[in-house]
């Protein structure tokens, strides 16, 4: 059996990588500036998942522009909430 794999806009338990999706048309307006949770470990994969369904949501997407711009794992944003805790709460 094969796994799928899971995408969504919000945190869920056992999300791997939250990638931030952007989307800009050809005159450079921007469309969408998300992130995008996933169990996906593969930057790769999760961009052509996305890329596809974006394709069928938009027209005159700038494909050299739009796609993931940040690729974060989990432990990376646990770091980071640490970190601004600390410095927030000193």
């Amino acid at each position: 059996m094969i796994k799928k794999n899971r995408y969504s806009l919000t945190e869920f338990d056992g999300y791997k990588y939250r990638a931030r999706l952007v989307v800009e048309n050809k005159s450079g307006k921007q469309l969408l500036n998300v992130d995008v949770y996933t169990d996906s470990t593969s930057r790769s994969d999760t961009y052509a998942v996305l890329m596809r369904r974006i394709k069928t949501k938009f027209t005159d997407i700038d494909l050299d522009y739009s796609g993931i711009k940040a690729w974060i794992s989990k432990e990376q944003d646990e770091r980071t909430l640490k970190m601004l805790d600390e410095l927030l709460n000193e």
